[in-house]
C-alpha cells in the first residue's frame, strides 16, 4: 500500500502524518489535476498517482470514522457533540 504522496514540489510526504486539513486539500487537488490530465488525453493514466489518491482517501475515511466514533462515545458519556 502507498504510504507517501509526492507534493507539488516533488517531495515525498507521509500521508498518515499529514494534518487533516492539508490531507483533504492535497486529496482534492490531486483528483483535480488527474481529471484535467485525463480530459486532455483520453489515454492518460498514472497508476502511481492513482495509488496516492486512493491512499489519501483511505486515510481520510479512517480519520472520519475515528472522529465519528469519538463523537458517539462523547454523546454516550453525556458530553455532547463537539464540532470539528
Amino acid at each position: 500500500m502507498t504510504t507517501h504522496y509526492t507534493d507539488s514540489k516533488g517531495n515525498p510526504v507521509e500521508i498518515a502524518t499529514m494534518p487533516y486539513p492539508h490531507l483533504k486539500s492535497a486529496h482534492r487537488k490531486a483528483i483535480g489535476t488527474e481529471e484535467r490530465k485525463h480530459e486532455a488525453s483520453d489515454s492518460y493514466t498514472n497508476p502511481a498517482r492513482e495509488a496516492e489518491i486512493d491512499a489519501m482517501k483511505a486515510e481520510i475515511d479512517r480519520r472520519d470514522a475515528a472522529y465519528a466514533e469519538q463523537q458517539a462515545d462523547a454523546i454516550d458519556a453525556g458530553e455532547g457533540f463537539r464540532p470539528r
